[in-house]
């Protein structure tokens, strides 16, 4: 039985829409790339095009639907920035360094 291979952008045109839209062709590469729930998209490496076959993306689909969500990581909230200076700190900051400046000889 021989399979029929498609571009990228014809398989987008192959996948029933989602909300009205159909996936777009670097969706189907990230497929590719970095997969879902730890279920990535065979691909055939045409020259520097990849392409696909129906077959792949219907198991890619029944997989990835198997697999589940995955839980990722929770990301640490990132640190407040710093506060500015007062206008005293900043101020006592530039005697300081005129101080050093003028005691090495550069003022």
């Amino acid at each position: 039985m021989e399979q029929e291979i498609l571009s990228l952008a014809q398989a987008c045109k192959r996948i029933p829409p989602i909300s009205g839209k159909r996936p777009h062709i670097s969706t189907l590469y990230r497929w590719y790339d970095r997969g879902i729930n730890g279920v990535h998209l065979e691909c055939l490496k045409i020259g520097r095009k990849l392409a696909v076959t129906q077959e792949a993306l219907d198991r890619f689909f029944r997989e990835a639907g198997a697999a589940g969500p995955q839980r990722r990581p929770r990301r640490m909230t990132p640190a407040p920035p710093p506060k500015g200076r007062t206008p005293k700190e900043r101020e006592r900051a530039i005697a300081e360094a005129e101080d050093f400046l003028r005691k090495n000889g550069a003022l």
